[in-house]
């Protein structure tokens, strides 16, 4: 079957394969060839690729949707990160998190910093005053 995952910066995995396993906030499922069509959503979880009975790679969805139909797979995330076990992806995932964390925390302060100044700024101007 083809399988595809995909996100807003292209696609991350697209390639033949056996089988994949989803995990999302209902449980977990396997979706093999010739599988019933299926629609689900993965708030946060994960996709296990299986190739020639080997686990191929684990990829942490977050904010997903999957549509298999005619044995083609489709996932569609807002992000997704892979690794070669489900740990490592996850890890790969909360370093990405906390980068991000520490970005938005420095805006803040920059952001600060520049209400600051153009107040300093409208008060020795003396704008708005006759």
């Amino acid at each position: 079957m083809k399988f595809v995952i995909s996100t807003h910066k292209g696609v991350l995995y697209n390639d033949e394969i056996e089988y994949f396993v989803i995990k999302n906030d209902e449980g977990e499922f396997a979706v093999l060839k010739d599988h019933t069509p299926v629609i689900s959503v993965i708030s946060s979880g994960y996709v296990k690729i299986v190739r020639e009975a080997n686990i191929d790679y684990y990829y942490v969805i977050v904010n997903g949707l999957v549509e298999f139909s005619n044995n083609n797979a489709t996932v569609l995330a807002q992000e997704a990160y892979n690794g070669e076990t489900y740990e490592k992806a996850k890890a790969e995932l909360e370093r990405v998190r906390k980068e991000r964390i520490e970005v938005i925390k420095r805006s803040n302060l920059d952001y600060t910093k520049l209400e600051q100044d153009l107040r300093k700024n409208i008060r020795a101007s003396k704008a708005g005053r006759l």
